[in-house]
């Protein structure tokens, strides 16, 4: 029998905190990083991506303005350091491969 009880939110209502809640509020590099993550794992629901593709620009801009090597580097695995080198482009990449998104 378990010593715990483990609750968690269901992954719709996650995706929703952590990109409409976190990452728009906070800014955080690692809200940014855990939108690529959500982004490359197809974790978004229709309606969600209807809704990213509306603040993907916010997004982009707000990305640009972090040093992601300094602020992530420390954290990050080896093998997900290139990721965050030119990390700007490559979370607008994803953005725009996810969500056919065009300037």
């Amino acid at each position: 029998m378990p010593t715990y009880t483990l609750y968690h939110l269901p992954q719709e209502k996650l995706v929703d905190e952590k990109i409409f809640g976190a990452l728009r509020e906070r800014k955080k590099p690692r809200d940014y990083y855990d939108l690529y993550f959500i982004l490359r794992k197809g974790m978004l629901s229709a309606d969600q991506k209807k809704r990213l593709g509306k603040i993907t620009q916010e997004i982009v801009d707000g990305s640009r303005k972090i040093n992601f090597q300094g602020e992530l580097g420390a954290f990050l695995p080896a093998n997900q350091q290139a990721i965050i080198r030119d990390f700007p482009q490559t979370l607008e990449r994803e953005l725009h491969n996810q969500l056919s998104f065009r300037k």
